[in-house]
């Protein structure tokens, strides 16, 4: 009997006996497979982890005057890099919308990053004479894969009816028909030509000395879990400021 349970946050993954155990918020479902597709996967507590690392992009939506630019999706290959898509309004109105994005940043390494927006501004301004007002602004998360493909497939040290689709790199579009087409493969025992490109369980040898220097990076973040806190206390916080405070023993 197929079941739906749309709207339901998944906790944690369990095997039980040939099935897995999917712990929700509102009680637990067992399933014949698993498929995790998520930003980054919440039941890997290593190995995908040390092959993807999580960046901040940014965003910004100009309004520029209808059909001035031709329909496009492009991006440069500077350091950072900016990209650029079209967005075509309500026929009825006189302006498109220009989303331009950049100047990413590994989470969490940059406490005040508003500044971004006003880079991505201004690089616009320099290159589309016909920008005009700056109507939207966001940020997300992406998780970039330190050899290129994404991860689709088999969840590495996992059981076998245990899948991924992460590592999208702002492609989610793209990966979600792709990887819901390699698990289909896999689920059913059909062969298929990418399982092996976008193996999670591949060995990463393109790109590795990017991969130590990424994880060198992150693992530099976590030295407030040894050194402890900021203050001892929060009694010792000012009001309308903050603190790192430890509590406990410190690395988890």
């Amino acid at each position: 009997m197929e079941e739906s349970f749309g709207n339901t946050r998944a906790l944690k993954i369990e095997d039980y006996d040939n099935y897995q155990l999917v712990n929700t918020q509102h009680g637990k479902i067992y399933v014949q497979a698993v498929v995790v597709a998520t930003n980054t996967p919440f039941n890997d507590k290593v190995v995908i982890h040390t092959k993807q690392a999580a960046y901040r992009t940014y965003v910004i939506g100009v309004r520029i005057p209808k059909e001035s630019m031709p329909a496009i999706l492009m991006w440069d290959n500077g350091n950072p890099y900016f990209y650029i898509r079209l967005e075509l309004t309500d026929p009825k109105r006189d302006h498109d919308i220009l989303i331009v994005g950049g100047r990413d940043h590994k989470v969490g390494q940059d406490s005040h990053p508003e500044h971004r927006y006003d880079e991505i501004e201004q690089w616009v301004r320099e290159r589309f004479p016909m920008a005009q007002s700056v109507e939207y602004r966001w940020s997300g998360e992406i998780m970039e894969r330190v050899d290129g493909p994404a991860f689709l497939g088999r969840n590495p040290l996992d059981s076998d009816n245990v899948y991924v689709i992460t590592g999208d790199s702002g492609n989610g579009m793209t990966h979600c028909t792709l990887g819901g087409m390699i698990v289909t493969d896999l689920l059913l025992g059909r062969p298929n030509p990418w399982t092996s490109m976008y193996d999670p369980a591949r060995k990463v040898i393109h790109g590795f000395t990017e991969f130590v220097t990424e994880q060198a990076n992150t693992l530099s973040q976590y030295s407030d879990w040894v050194e402890g806190g900021e203050v001892g206390s929060i009694s010792h916080i000012g009001k309308g400021e903050g603190a790192i405070v430890q509590d406990g023993a410190g690395l988890p």
